[in-house]
């Protein structure tokens, strides 16, 4: 199946399993945020206890760079963030349809997205991922041609 074709919840599980490829091979993504963030930190610790101005501002931009890096990687939500999520807005991944935008209600334990017509109502972990922002996809596909990582069929 073309990627054109794909659906997105099909490239998201294509996705998780070449990270986990990846992972039991050893093989760790550092994205852009960790390697600023290390960099940052090499740097305060390298100043002398005289520059303390530039040590504060120097950690409060790694504070927004995991700000940041939390939107970027943005991770699937568990139950415990969207238990005090509820009124908030969610991009909602499930195998029926693409990435959508929903609100979350923690009552029901359920999102409910708009439709044409009406509003339909989801519930959390029933074949859905939900996350924060808008998932961007990503293909590991290059980096385990690379490192000569096959998957398991």
């Amino acid at each position: 199946m073309s990627d054109e074709i794909k659906s997105e919840y099909e490239k998201l599980k294509n996705m998780h399993y070449q990270m986990y490829l990846l992972e039991k091979n050893g093989i760790q993504i550092k994205s852009k945020w960790q390697k600023s963030k290390q960099l940052i930190k090499n740097a305060i610790l390298s100043l002398p206890e005289s520059e303390a101005a530039l040590k504060e501002a120097l950690t409060l931009a790694r504070i927004s760079l995991s700000a940041k890096q939390m939107e970027d990687e943005n991770p699937p939500l568990k139950k415990i963030a969207l238990d005090s999520m509820n009124g908030c807005p969610v991009w909602v991944v499930s195998y029926d349809h693409d990435g959508r935008w929903g609100i979350v209600d923690s009552n029901s334990q359920s999102v409910l997205l708009p439709t044409a017509e009406d509003v339909d109502e989801i519930f959390w972990f029933d074949g859905n991922y939900i996350f924060r922002y808008r998932k961007e996809i990503r293909d590991y596909s290059e980096l385990l041609k690379k490192h000569n990582i096959a998957g398991e069929e």
